[in-house]
């Protein structure tokens, strides 16, 4: 290790501590990468010199001043769950544990809760829930993962129809900069006095700032929840009758409509075709779901929806989380971490964001355009809304397939972009995309980007790489 990396590990362990500097190579090997693994890049990650552990704000925020001094680069990590390579160290430097950062305060007649970046999800929720409170935030990672995450990637849980995304429910933050600046905005629910600063670091993946802690929304706990799940016999009725809702102003505590297709490989996946499914929830004070749930049950009939038994929804509630608590009993497994789907079968994903006058076109070039490269769409799905469209396609792992497959990706992503939609409405762009955040900015927003960059962090120190920064 050179001189100048002991030197600042030395002033490391004089400001947090010993025990919060871990130079152990086990260690430092975890935490060079998130759960993408190794698809996020086709090289090795780089080996983190030490992973450091800050208990508060202001520990934060001294770290990032002897790192900006030493030119050395800042992964803040929070549990791991990240899909895109955002916390995937590209050269050696510090990787920024949150795991101390879980205070939790919650203010209940101000109906918010301030929570430390590191706090789990299902942690801040359970003391809501002493208060007859609640997050909106409700991700399959739920029961793992923490709240720095994201806010890091604006992301977007299963009551997101009803409670929007990560920013949506979000206040105020407390954001560590570069240079060792700490900023603390208001948490109030409006102001008209200037930019919303909180706003800058949301979905800023850590690239403008360590985000330490955050003021997020709390809701009353719903005086009740139904469920309901429909089949469509096309793919097209339940869109419109899922657009209907929207147009209507529904707002759904969950939506997820989805429809599967057969493998053209028999001998590589047995998977088989299923019609489209439609899983709708709505919850609240009780008039307004009864009012929104016989409204909803009216359109999806209207546009020929067969109810479907009751249990195979609540089923589906009730297991949301449980690849959650399945990565949890498997992160250490690092072949677990770099692969999924049929052996034989290379399978990638896309959650795009489009106007939904544009979807079913969509839909249409991810049936097309893939097969020409030997590729198939495996299944498409609306989730929250009428605009977010998400696919899985596969292909076969021999001859090339997975860079014959990003290949794919790319040309989805880029034809959704020329239909005026982003390439990704949930997990962030982090390294797996930041080839294509030139494209998904053009017309200067990108050059305003790079300039903000510059502005806060000059050494180029946070997460370097990602977002294309």
């Amino acid at each position: 290790m050179p001189r100048t990396a002991n030197a600042l590990l030395d002033r490391l362990t004089n400001l947090l501590g010993p025990d919060a500097v871990g130079r152990r190579s086990a260690e430092r090997r975890f935490f060079a990468q998130d759960a993408l693994g190794s698809r996020a890049a086709a090289s090795e990650a780089a080996v983190p010199l030490a992973v450091v552990r800050p208990a508060t704000a202001e520990e934060v925020a001294g770290v990032l001043a002897l790192a900006s001094e030493a030119g050395v680069p800042v992964v803040a990590y929070g549990a791991g769950t990240g899909l895109m390579g955002g916390a995937r160290s590209l050269r050696p430097g510090l990787v920024l544990d949150t795991v101390n950062l879980n205070q939790i305060d919650v203010h209940p007649a101000d109906r918010l809760v301030w929570a430390g970046a590191g706090s789990i999800l299902a942690d801040v929720d359970s003391a809501l829930r002493q208060h007859d409170l609640c997050l909106g935030h409700d991700p399959w990672t739920f029961p793992v993962a923490s709240v720095g995450g994201p806010l890091s990637t604006n992301g977007l849980g299963y009551k997101g129809g009803r409670y929007g995304g990560m920013g949506d429910q979000t206040l105020a933050l407390e954001v560590a900069l570069a240079d060792g600046t700490l900023l603390r905005t208001k948490a109030l629910r409006r102001h008209s006095t200037g930019p919303d600063l909180a706003r800058l670091f949301i979905g800023a993946e850590g690239t403008l700032g360590v985000i330490t802690a955050a003021a997020l929304r709390a809701y009353p706990i719903p005086e009740r929840q139904e469920l309901r799940a429909f089949r469509f016999r096309r793919f097209e009725d339940g869109f419109a009758a899922v657009d209907a809702l929207t147009a209507l102003g529904l707002r759904p505590s969950l939506l997820e409509y989805s429809e599967e297709h057969a493998s053209p490989w028999p001998e590589l996946s047995t998977r088989e075709e299923e019609p489209p499914l439609l899983y709708l929830g709505f919850e609240g004070f009780a008039e307004e779901v009864e009012a929104s749930l016989s409204r909803a049950e009216r359109i999806a009939a209207g546009h020929g929806a067969t109810p479907l038994p009751q249990q195979q929804v609540e089923d589906f509630w009730a297991e949301r989380h449980i690849i959650a608590e399945r990565f949890a009993r498997n992160r250490g497994n690092r072949r677990r971490r770099n692969g999924w789907g049929d052996p034989g079968l290379v399978r990638d994903y896309i959650h795009v964001s489009l106007p939904p006058s544009k979807v079913l076109e969509f839909r249409d070039i991810c049936h097309r355009q893939p097969s020409r490269q030997g590729a198939v769409l495996f299944e498409c799905a609306l989730w929250t809304g009428p605009d977010c469209f998400s696919a899985v396609l596969a292909t076969p792992t021999a001859d090339g397939g997975q860079e014959r497959l990003q290949g794919v990706i790319d040309a989805l992503l880029m034809s959704c972009q020329d239909l005026g939609g982003s390439m990704e409405y949930v997990h962030g762009a982090g390294l797996r995309l930041a080839h294509l955040m030139p494209r998904e900015h053009a017309e200067g927003g990108f050059d305003l980007l790079q300039r903000l960059k510059r502005a806060l962090d000059p050494e180029a120190i946070l997460n370097p790489g990602k977002l294309g920064l």
